[in-house]
């Protein structure tokens, strides 16, 4: 019974030591069950004192600042030799004989940026003579963009993507 005890009194103790909250430096945890009135306990000492360092959080604060200022050399830019541009895609027109060149033109103009009207018709017309106009080069999350937004159009509005050589 006594071992019980022991080993319940060294959870008691460990536990407030591990999970007490912010503590006064020298607090005193006293138990009964450590106590050595009712013959238990006598390997751990009543009067045990915990010491603990209390911060409050603007110290806290002002560490983490400290540790940050202290860290920071500067921003680090990769070099130009390291720096790979992404791949461009180059978004293509397919053209169809059921297309109405004005519904075309003007989508063309909506979806893809700094399109003027003369260049959106003589890409239409390109398409239509020889099956396909590319529109662009862009990245790929672009290039795909713009062609689901060709596609979504209505009356459809064929465009397809592919990697540019």
């Amino acid at each position: 019974m006594s071992f019980f005890r022991s080993l319940l009194c060294a959870l008691v103790v460990i536990s407030v030591a591990a999970f007490a909250p912010s503590l006064p430096s020298q607090h005193r945890i006293q138990s009964r069950l450590c106590s050595d009135k009712q013959g238990g306990g006598t390997a751990f000492a009543t009067g045990t004192k915990i010491d603990q360092k209390v911060t409050s959080k603007s110290q806290q604060k002002s560490k983490s600042k400290d540790k940050i200022k202290k860290d920071t050399g500067g921003p680090s830019y990769k070099s130009p030799e390291e720096h790979e541009d992404p791949p461009m895609y180059q978004l293509v027109l397919i053209g169809d004989a059921e297309y109405q060149k004005d519904h075309v033109v003007s989508r063309l103009q909506e979806i893809v940026k700094d399109m003027s009207e003369e260049e959106a018709e003589k890409l239409y017309k390109r398409a239509q003579k020889k099956d396909e106009a590319v529109l662009g080069k862009f990245p790929k999350e672009t290039a795909e963009f713009h062609a689901e937004q060709l596609t979504r159009s209505e009356p459809i509005i064929y465009a397809n993507i592919r990697l540019d050589e």
